[in-house]
């Protein structure tokens, strides 16, 4: 696995990441609550895939915007593992959120 990649950046073109920020970001800051649908495990804390790639980068969130996949796909370069969420019922049975449905019904 390498120990950097790059990932695009909206007004800043393609940007280094590297696996010393992320383990340095993930050491100093706590996980946001998981509120959208990924989630990056680092130091066996799962983090929004986004707020390790900005506090990473030293980017301010409100000037650069890259999507949670490109970060996710960054992040799995750099050997992270990345989730999807789910959510289950009280039976036990997953939840596909009617938006993240797929077949010849929808």
């Amino acid at each position: 696995m390498p120990d950097t990649t790059t990932i695009h950046i909206p007004g800043n073109g393609r940007q280094e990441l590297d696996r010393a920020s992320v383990q340095i970001i993930a050491d100093d800051f706590e996980p946001e609550p998981i509120t959208k649908t990924y989630g990056v495990l680092v130091n066996g804390r799962l983090y929004p895939p986004r707020q390790i790639v900005f506090l990473a980068m030293g980017l301010d969130r409100s000037a650069s915007n890259p999507n949670s996949q490109e970060c996710m796909e960054a992040l799995n370069r750099l050997g992270y593992q990345t989730f999807e969420t789910s959510a289950y019922t009280e039976s036990g049975r997953i939840l596909v959120p009617e938006w993240r449905e797929r077949g010849p019904n929808h």
